[in-house]
């Protein structure tokens, strides 16, 4: 088991006074057609619309990359974590990066699209 932690855990931001929200996301560590595929579970915590704490939990050292790449993104606005490039290797990662879906799945609770483009 491999467990990897950047930033502040949920627990930590509440007791600082932050207002804050998680999200957990099940993926894998490769393509699901490969072969030995892992899963891997992330949590991302948010506040005010920023990544600010992400921990990673798997079977796999792959994860260690995915708590480097959330590092680059402490302090960001989520919504970087959809549009940001994600390499797509089989062998090495899923097809949505799961860091990608952290994104979406905020985007899709929070986006509003701009009322006067729609009139």
């Amino acid at each position: 088991m491999y467990i990897g932690v950047t930033g502040i855990t949920e627990a930590e931001a509440r007791r600082r006074g932050f207002p804050v929200e998680s999200y957990v996301v099940e993926s894998h560590d490769k393509a699901k057609y490969m072969r030995e595929l892992r899963n891997v579970v992330i949590k991302a915590v948010i506040s005010r619309g920023k990544l600010i704490g992400v921990q990673v939990v798997g079977r796999t050292p792959l994860i260690a990359g995915y708590v480097d790449l959330a590092t680059q993104f402490l302090g960001e606005y989520v919504e970087k974590l959809f549009y940001a490039e994600y390499t797509y290797m089989p062998f090495t990662a899923p097809v949505w990066h799961p860091l990608a879906v952290v994104g979406r799945l905020w985007l899709r609770n929070y986006y509003r699209p701009n009322s006067s483009a729609t009139s």
